[in-house]
């Protein structure tokens, strides 16, 4: 299978990218390399694009990469470019693309961004209605990206008790999250917030 790695493979690509991510924050002039870059995505060749995307990979699986790949001048133009090179007829560019699209959505912003897009949902959700068509790799990547995409079900009203004349005690039911996430829950007492957590109960 093309995109089959051994744990060796992983484990040395997952290095060059940590060593990549270090030297990508680390320029004086990232301003222009994320230019460059830009532009490598949107080269006619499948290498540079596909360097392209490695690259912003990286980026993306860091808290300080991830914020400053979004916050780019030229982050709307990344996107945009994404969402069509994951319908790329090079399978390895469709993976690379897809890959890039999953770091994103593995941090807040990265998801807020990649549900208001216009074109990467539909495309994503696209993609997985037509899944003969698609290696399974790529799959895999599209499918846990849509997990990180979507939306939370609303929960039933919190369930209150008396401590005392001076405190209460709430308890809520919890949610399932994607694999990797932690939802965190938020309780308000009319307009102000007196809880935000892990836990489904507060006193």
């Amino acid at each position: 299978e093309r995109f089959h790695y051994s744990w060796k493979q992983w484990y040395q690509r997952r290095v060059r990218g940590e060593d990549a991510r270090a030297k990508l924050l680390g320029m004086s002039n990232f301003k222009n390399i994320m230019t460059a870059m830009t532009k490598m995505l949107y080269n006619s060749e499948p290498g540079p694009r596909k360097n392209a995307c490695f690259a912003f990979s990286c980026l993306a699986n860091s808290v300080e990469g991830h914020d400053r790949l979004l916050g780019n001048v030229n982050s709307e133009l990344i996107l945009n470019q994404l969402a069509r090179l994951i319908a790329d007829a090079d399978d390895e560019t469709a993976w690379f693309a897809a890959m890039t699209l999953r770091a994103i959505s593995t941090q807040k912003e990265g998801v807020f961004r990649l549900r208001d897009h216009k074109s990467v949902y539909p495309v994503l959700k696209k993609l997985v209605q037509g899944t003969a068509a698609l290696k399974s790799e790529l799959l895999t990547e599209v499918k846990m990206t849509l997990d990180f995409l979507g939306r939370l079900p609303k929960l039933a009203p919190p369930k209150l008790s008396t401590i005392d004349n001076k405190s209460i005690s709430a308890c809520w039911d919890s949610v399932i999250a994607s694999p990797g996430n932690r939802p965190i829950y938020q309780l308000y007492q009319g307009c102000t917030c007196v809880y935000e957590g892990s836990s489904t109960s507060t006193k």
